[in-house]
């Protein structure tokens, strides 16, 4: 009966932290973000020169 009641409480504890998980998502956008080496701004760009996004 304990190890019956322990699955249990288990089972449920892992379903409540889990549903939160999976329900919280969500998109971030960001503007203006610089990169300063030393004093000297960085403008990060691709292998044709095109200016990039700093993040992925």
């Amino acid at each position: 009966m304990k190890k019956m009641l322990s699955i249990l409480l288990c089972a449920v504890l892992m379903l409540g932290l889990a549903v939160p998980a999976a329900a919280a998502s969500g998109t971030v956008d960001y503007v203006g973000v610089t990169i300063e080496v030393d004093g000297v701004t960085i403008c990060p760009m691709d292998a044709n020169g095109d200016p990039v996004a700093p993040f992925i």
